[in-house]
């Protein structure tokens, strides 16, 4: 059955097509597990300077797994004190300037493949999902609600997050060990030996 998700999650069938009870309680639950609001075009350079499509996105972090520990999508070891130390300086004072625009994989706004998975940017989402937490997320909230409008996203939908996540959502399949290690190639943590 051919249908379409609305920024605000709801179903959209196509005209003409009935769908049973079953199958929209089914599609309703799919759409509430991890939601999206989905905005402009971006694209995101890799160090070959190559370039993959995205889309700018605004995601509730407790609605999105942080692979830190479980090593999905991450080749180095997130568990060791200098990624706490990464982690816990970005909660304490997140700045959405460094944490928003930027072409690269390893700066910016966190990066999630077509699975809702992290594929670029862990440490970062982990520290602003902190941020949050601990009240220290106000000021990035304020700053991405004044600028969700200019990447296309509607502010007031992100009034209903209770820990909303600027991210880029990949839009084409890729290879997502080749773009992990990569998101890790540049100035941000390095591998351990």
């Amino acid at each position: 059955i051919a249908s379409s998700v609305d920024i605000e999650g709801q179903i959209l069938t196509q005209p003409g097509v009935n769908l049973n009870e079953e199958e929209i309680t089914k599609q309703n639950t799919k759409t509430t597990e991890k939601p999206l609001l989905l905005g402009k075009d971006t694209e995101i350079v890799l160090p070959d300077n190559t370039t993959i499509p995205a889309k700018w996105a605004v995601v509730d972090a407790d609605n999105v797994k942080a692979s830190i520990k479980e090593g999905i999508n991450q080749p180095r070891d997130r568990t060791r004190a200098a990624s706490d130390m990464q982690i816990k300086g970005i909660a304490n004072n997140p700045d959405y300037r460094r944490l928003s625009d930027s072409v690269l994989l390893d700066t910016g706004s966190p990066t999630l493949g077509h699975d809702g998975l992290i594929v670029g940017g862990n440490g970062r989402f982990e520290g602003v999902s902190q941020a949050h937490s601990q009240g220290t997320g106000n000021d990035y909230l304020r700053t991405l609600r004044e600028d969700a409008i200019n990447k296309g996203i509607d502010p007031a939908l992100i009034d209903g997050m209770k820990k909303p996540v600027l991210v880029r959502q990949i839009t084409q399949p890729f290879d997502t060990r080749k773009l992990a290690i990569a998101s890790n190639s540049g100035t941000n943590m390095a591998y351990s030996g």
